[in-house]
């Protein structure tokens, strides 16, 4: 497992400062929640330290190293590369930190919508990314509140959190990426 300290200090050479202090909150965010729903801790630590290692690329650059990378792209990817940013931070870790862990590797790779297949650590990271202190977008309060009305169900938090990102993408009228919808039932299925 990665030495946080020095893995931070090279996230920080790599993010802008807003980005990572946004890291930073979901680090934070994803330390908690992992305590509370009773997952490694120093994974979620990790997956939410890499999650956004190359979300201030621009779109080009995101789709020519999607490809560079041999990662599956569809339509929607490719009107919305900046969907990109999971996977090709994944690739990233892998390629060039040295992360070898398949659940933080998971984890960065579908925050954005999700996989039919979430690791604890995956879930942990959407959520902590979604709730994280400095977002202040419109609902956030009310999805905080449904995730602390969670209780001890990470299944539950979980889904509240990609039910809001559908929500919000519908209100929109962007693409809906069909994993989270495929995601969005697995996780209803477990909740019921």
């Amino acid at each position: 497992m990665q030495d946080i300290t020095q893995l931070k200090t090279q996230i920080q050479d790599i993010l802008s400062p807003i980005r990572f202090r946004h890291t930073v909150g979901v680090m934070e965010t994803a330390v908690l929640l992992a305590k509370k729903y009773h997952v490694n801790v120093q994974k979620a630590q990790l997956a939410a330290l890499l999650h956004d290692v190359a979300k201030d690329y621009p779109d080009e650059q995101l789709l020519q190293m999607a490809h560079e990378y041999g990662l599956d792209t569809d339509i929607v990817l490719e009107k919305f590369p900046a969907l990109l940013h999971g996977p090709v931070g994944a690739a990233l870790a892998r390629q060039k930190l040295g992360i070898t862990e398949r659940d933080i590797l998971q984890a960065v790779a579908v925050h954005t919508f999700g996989d039919v297949n979430l690791t604890d650590t995956a879930k942990i990271l959407m959520v902590a990314d979604a709730i994280e202190p400095g977002r202040l977008y419109k609902g956030i309060e009310g999805l905080r509140q449904q995730i602390a009305d969670s209780g001890d169900s990470l299944n539950q938090a979980t889904l509240h959190c990609l039910e809001f990102k559908i929500q919000t993408v519908l209100k929109c009228k962007y693409l809906l990426h069909p994993t989270a919808i495929n995601a969005r039932n697995e996780l209803l299925l477990k909740v019921n």
